[in-house]
C-alpha cells in the first residue's frame, strides 16, 4: 500500500481565507473559496510570519503563453494595454449600458440613417435626440437662456429684467423681476425682489437642520463570574480516610520465627516462606534486593475498589535516574506516555493492528500503510 499525504484544509461550507497561523512552509487549501495558502517566512520557531494565497480556481496564468480565461472577472486599480490591442464583440445598435463599445459600433450609432449626420462645425453647439433621431442645436445669441419647450432645450430671450451679483463673501446681493416666475438658489443671502405673484425658493447651505433624533434601545449585559479554576461552582472536596482492623497476634501462627511487638520495626534473620496468602497494610513497601522474580505474567497496578481511568492517571513504571525515567498512563491525552525516547532494534517494526507502518530494511526506514493528514483549520 502506497503512502497518502493530505494537506490543512478547510471543508467547503466553512468560512473563507487564509488559516490563522500556519507553520513555515507549511500549505493549507480553503475549500470554500478555492484558494491555496502558503506559511511564509520564519519566526525562529518554525511558525511562518505571514501567509500568502499562491493559487486559486482554476489554471495557473502564465506570463508568456496563449491562454483563455472565462468566468465573470473584477479588476480594480488600472489597466495598461500599452502594446497590447483590445477586442471585443459588437453590441447590438441602441445598447446602452456599461458594456465596451467597439469602434465598429461607434461608427454604426453616427452613420446609421436615423441619426445625427451634420458635423459639430460651430464651437458650443449641443447634439440633441428626439424621436429616434439625432440633430444639432446650434448656439444661443448673447443673453438668451437654454429653457425647455415642448420637451426639448430650445434658446429663449431673457423675458424679465433685474440685475443679481454675488459679492467677494460668496453673498446675493441685487434684485430681479420675477413676474410670477420661481426662482431657486442655492447658498448666499440678503435677496431682493420685485414684481408680484413671484414665489421664491432659497436653499443655504449653512442654514442648521434639525435631524431626527433616534433613541438608542438600552443596552442589555449579561454577565457571569468563574473561580481560578475556570469552574462555575467551586467543587467540594472531602477527605478520606481508612482505618483497619487490628492485626491479630502473628506469634500464634509464626510461632518463634516471627516476634511482634506493637510499635517499631520488627527483623527477622534467615528466609521465610508463606504458604498462604499474604497481605500487607501500610503505605509503602522496600524491597531492597537486586532480583524480583515474579511467576505471574501479569501485574496488576491500581488495585482499587473502584478502578476508573482517574485512578490510573499516573500509573506506570518510574526507573531513578539523574531524571526519572516513566513510562505511565495520562488520562488527559488517554494514552500511555513515555519520558524517553523508544528506540527499537533493527529488526523490529513499529505496528498499527498487525499492519507494519514503519521498518527497516538495514538501510533505509520504510515508512508504509501511512495516510499523513493535515487536519483543517
Amino acid at each position: 500500500m502506497s503512502n497518502a499525504i493530505r494537506i490543512k484544509k478547510r471543508a467547503a461550507g466553512g468560512a473563507e481565507g487564509a488559516p490563522a497561523a500556519l507553520r513555515s512552509s507549511e500549505i493549507a487549501f480553503n475549500e470554500q473559496d478555492l484558494t491555496l495558502y502558503y506559511g511564509f517566512g520564519d519566526d525562529g520557531s518554525a511558525n511562518a510570519t505571514s501567509i500568502i494565497a499562491v493559487a486559486g480556481s482554476g489554471s495557473f496564468v502564465t506570463l508568456n503563453t496563449t491562454q483563455t480565461i472565462s468566468g465573470d472577472k473584477t479588476f480594480t486599480g488600472n489597466v495598461d494595454l500599452t502594446g497590447a490591442t483590445a477586442t471585443a464583440s459588437t453590441q447590438a445598435p441602441g445598447t446602452n449600458d456599461t458594456t465596451i463599445a467597439t469602434t465598429a459600433f461607434v461608427t454604426a450609432a453616427i452613420t446609421a440613417d436615423d441619426d445625427y449626420v451634420d458635423p459639430l462645425t460651430t464651437d458650443g453647439d449641443i447634439v440633441i435626440r428626439s424621436g429616434g433621431t439625432t440633430t444639432r442645436l446650434g448656439i444661443g445669441t448673447e443673453g438668451q437662456v437654454l429653457t425647455v419647450s415642448s420637451g426639448l432645450p430650445v434658446w429663449a430671450d431673457t423675458a424679465n429684467a433685474g440685475s443679481l451679483s454675488i459679492g467677494a463673501d460668496g453673498a446675493f446681493s441685487g434684485s430681479v423681476d420675477l413676474d410670477s416666475q420661481t426662482l431657486s438658489i442655492v447658498g448666499g443671502t440678503g435677496i431682493t425682489t420685485s414684481g408680484t405673484g413671484q414665489t421664491i425658493t432659497v436653499t443655504l447651505d449653512d442654514t442648521a437642520v434639525t435631524a431626527t433624533n433616534y433613541g438608542t434601545a438600552a443596552s442589555k449585559t449579561v454577565s457571569f463570574t468563574v473561580d481560578q479554576q475556570g469552574r462555575l461552582t467551586a467543587a467540594s472536596e472531602q477527605d478520606i480516610s481508612i482505618t483497619s482492623d487490628q492485626v491479630s497476634d502473628l506469634g500464634t501462627t509464626l510461632g518463634d520465627f516471627v516476634s511482634k511487638t506493637a510499635l517499631g520495626t520488627e527483623t527477622m534473620a534467615g528466609s521465610l516462606v508463606i504458604s498462604g496468602d499474604l497481605t500487607v497494610s501500610g503505605t509503602t513497601t522496600t524491597i531492597n534486593t537486586e532480583n524480583v522474580l515474579v511467576e505471574d505474567q501479569n501485574i496488576v497496578l491500581g488495585n482499587v475498589t473502584t478502578p476508573t481511568d482517574l485512578t490510573a492517571n499516573g500509573g506506570g513504571i518510574t526507573v531513578l535516574g539523574a531524571t526519572d525515567k516513566t513510562f505511565a498512563w495520562v488520562n488527559a491525552t488517554d494514552s500511555w506516555t513515555s519520558s524517553e525516547h523508544l528506540d527499537l532494534a533493527d529488526t523490529k517494526e513499529y505496528r498499527l493492528n498487525g499492519t507494519t507502518v514503519l521498518g527497516y530494511n538495514g538501510t533505509t526506514k520504510i515508512l508504509d500503510n501511512v495516510e499523513i493528514d493535515g487536519g483543517t483549520f
